[in-house]
Formats: C-alpha cells, structure tokens, sequence
C-alpha cells in the first residue's frame, strides 16, 4: 500500500514488488534479471554496472550482515555483490537509497 501510494505521489506507472520475508535458500532469481547484493566489502558500484533489464532484485542483509556462506550461495544465483558507500545503512534506509539511486543512475533522472 505505502509503495503503490508513493507511485500515485510521484506519477509512477510502474509499483515496485515487494516480496515477503523467505528463508535465503528460497530465493530465486531468472537469467533474465539483474540481482544486486548490497555488500560493504564488493568491488563493483551502480556506475560499474550496466543493466539490460528493468527487471532489477536488491538484496539487503539483516543487522550484522551475511555469512559467508549466504554470500556464496547468493552469488551462485547471480546476485552481484555491490558496494554502496562508505557507510552500512539501516534496511529501511538502504531500501529507499538503492532504489533512489538506481533511479538516479539508470532511470528517470539519466
């Protein structure tokens, strides 16, 4: 409801999906899609990334982050570890930044 009534706000056709809370190895990805780990120790950036889909997933981790484990597993499902900022955000935080900032780089203000 809060992200169908931001896209009314900001005359958005488009309401981003938000899925409900899963067990990590139940997530699923398609070849089709660019998934992005939000990671403090990545390489990669947004700027580094070139997207040829609009159909983009965002992993944040929980408070204290991932485990090793969690991170390789997410990798062999193609997410892209991405770095974003010096900073560690809050979830709720970094959920509006990245899509702000994915907006900013790739969408609407490109």
């Amino acid at each position: 409801n809060i992200s169908e009534n931001a896209c009314q706000q900001s005359q958005r056709n488009f309401v981003p999906i938000i899925n409900s809370l899963i067990d990590i190895t139940e997530i699923k990805t398609k070849p089709t899609e660019l998934s992005i780990l939000l990671s403090p120790i990545a390489e990669k950036t947004l700027t580094t990334i070139m997207p040829e889909t609009n159909d983009i997933n965002i992993l944040i981790g929980p408070e204290g982050g991932l485990s090793k484990s969690e991170v390789d597993f997410l990798q062999e499902i193609n997410f892209i570890p991405v770095k974003f900022g010096p900073r560690i955000l809050r979830t709720e935080t970094a959920a509006i930044a990245i899509i702000a900032s994915i907006n900013t780089i790739w969408g609407d203000c490109s």
